[in-house]
């Protein structure tokens, strides 16, 4: 085997590996059928291996939005014992926001450098200490400084979570799994309100975080017993999708689809990385109980691994992405926050416990949105990949960006909804169903931009999503803390139709992206 780098490729055939063993091949008379036999690599992993790491990964998730967001409840009680005015007492979220998406700053090089599974585990430990510190907390001060701890232990998931969906899945399943992912997060909000806020009613403000520590204990034990280290190296070079990626196992090992097509379009799918054989998997236990794992390169400079997420500025792709969904969660997290302070007076006179019971409605908006909503765009994605490969056309990430169209009416028109009904005091169902259709579409639009990003640059997705999670924390954090001021000021209507608008406007420059997408990285690519 040529140990010299494909310039055509952009694979380095030393390190290249088989993602997928082969029952029979179609060379050889077979049907076209593929191996279940696992292999080192990840993505040949049993299915039920892979639903049970994405189910513990997207527990964690949803435990540290429960323990970040499904707070809200607690505000009225903290602002009377702690004296503060609610303005302030919501601080302790907006810091908590900002403190997640900084920490992954922090965590994702360190799980470049050290691997996902012990450095996931290591936010756990540190999360755990610092969710006490908030339950026990004497003064305003130390409870926000313990909620920017909290924070910054707690936003590692969301960096982490799609890089090991990205490792596990394949590209026909990527919307899907973030889809779930991306439900869970908002999911913790949701259904942490609900249930913590009568926690909060019925015991106290401090049991609420004390609650938290004994889920959160619950997932740090579920980890260490089924968190396997999913790092695995293909030897993968910036440009090559996770369609590409797919597609060239499909060609080698078994998809008779795929085979008839070769004859016609060589050239398209022997562009795609080369994939090798990998050592069949015995046990999964070295990828739980290591010191050093095979595949996480030890060597890497951890002060470089840290400046490469900001490469992405260059990326128009990852940039637009980013953004997007940095002004959506804003806009989601300018509802949650301000819930007290608009449902709490007349005529609604919600306490914690009703407060709670209206962020149900999110979660009803962000199951629909996580799962059928989803599901819709992988069936399109894949509808659109195979017209593609039948008339010759390379994969195309930005395909899935036209079912953009969804949330593009259903979070601007929640937010819509949102903002009059509430102004205009109407029956609580009103703004409850508005709340509903913009976490619906708030869901949709995370689970399409994380698929795109991770679709666009699988071997560097880690950064990407830091990248992605910084430019989420500096909105929602901004948005946090300007909002509540601002609807005291100028109303509901004014501030919620304006956000609207800005989600319209951003939404929009999807289109140009769609043409242009392709070029465009392939331009940037060797800027990254």
């Amino acid at each position: 085997m040529s140990t010299a780098e494909d310039p055509d490729h952009g694979i380095d055939k030393t390190e290249t590996t088989m993602v997928e063993t082969s029952v029979s091949h179609p060379k050889h008379g077979s049907h076209g059928q593929r191996s279940t036999v696992p292999t080192l690599d990840p993505l040949t992993w049993p299915k039920w291996t892979k639903i049970g790491i994405t189910a513990n990964i997207c527990a964690n998730a949803f435990i540290n939005n429960v323990t970040s967001a499904g707070v809200v409840p607690t505000l009225g009680p903290i602002v009377v014992e702690l004296n503060v005015p609610i303005t302030t007492a919501s601080q302790i979220l907006s810091y908590a926001v900002l403190s997640q998406g900084l920490g992954n700053l922090i965590w994702v090089p360190t799980m470049l450098v050290f691997g996902k599974r012990w450095t996931i585990i290591a936010t756990s430990v540190l999360l755990l200490p610092a969710i006490a510190w908030c339950a026990s907390a004497k003064s305003f001060n130390s409870l926000l400084a313990a909620r920017i701890v909290s924070g910054f232990a707690s936003g590692a998931s969301e960096s982490f979570a799609p890089a090991i969906i990205g490792d596990i899945w394949y590209e026909r399943d990527l919307t899907l799994a973030l889809g779930i992912f991306a439900l869970c997060i908002v999911a913790g909000a949701g259904l942490g309100q609900a249930a913590l806020g009568y926690v909060t009613q019925g015991i106290g403000w401090r049991w609420a975080f004390w609650v938290t520590f004994i889920i959160a204990a619950i997932n740090f034990v579920t980890m260490i017993i089924w968190l396997p280290e999913t790092t695995y190296q293909r030897g993968l070079k910036v440009g090559v999708t996770a369609g590409d990626l797919e597609r060239k196992i499909e060609l080698e090992h078994g998809d008779t689809e795929t085979f008839a097509l070769q004859k016609d379009n060589t050239n398209n799918l022997t562009n795609a990385p080369t994939i090798e054989d990998a050592p069949p998997m015995v046990s999964m236990r070295p990828n739980l109980w290591f010191i050093r794992h095979p595949h996480v390169n030890y060597k890497l400079n951890w002060l470089r691994q840290f400046a490469r997420p900001f490469q992405f500025f260059l990326s128009p792709s990852v940039l637009w992405a980013s953004l997007t969904y940095a002004v959506a969660a804003g806009a989601f997290t300018a509802v949650g926050v301000c819930i007290p302070l608009l449902l709490g007076g007349p005529p609604y006179l919600f306490q914690p416990g009703a407060q709670g019971l209206f962020g149900l409605s999110a979660l009803v908006g962000v199951c629909i949105g996580g799962t059928v909503g989803s599901r819709i765009v992988d069936v399109f994605s894949n509808h659109m990949e195979r017209r593609r490969r039948k008339a010759g056309a390379p994969h195309k990430p930005e395909e899935r960006l036209v079912m953009l169209i969804l949330p593009f009416c259903t979070v601007t028109v929640g937010l819509i909804v949102y903002g009059i009904t509430v102004e205009q005091k109407r029956p609580w169902i009103a703004p409850a169903v508005g709340y509903t259709i913009h976490s619906a579409g708030f869901s949709l639009l995370a689970s399409i931009t994380y698929s795109y990003i991770i679709d666009s640059y699988l071997i560097r997705s880690g950064e990407a999503m830091v990248f992605n999670n910084m430019l989420r924390a500096l909105l929602s954090f901004a948005f946090a803390d300007f909002v509540p001021n601002w609807l005291v000021r100028s109303g509901s209507t004014e501030v919620y139709c304006v956000l609207a608008g800005v989600v319209w406007a951003i939404l929009l420059l999807g289109i140009p992206l769609f043409y242009l997408g392709p070029s465009l990285r392939a331009k940037t690519d060797r800027f990254l």
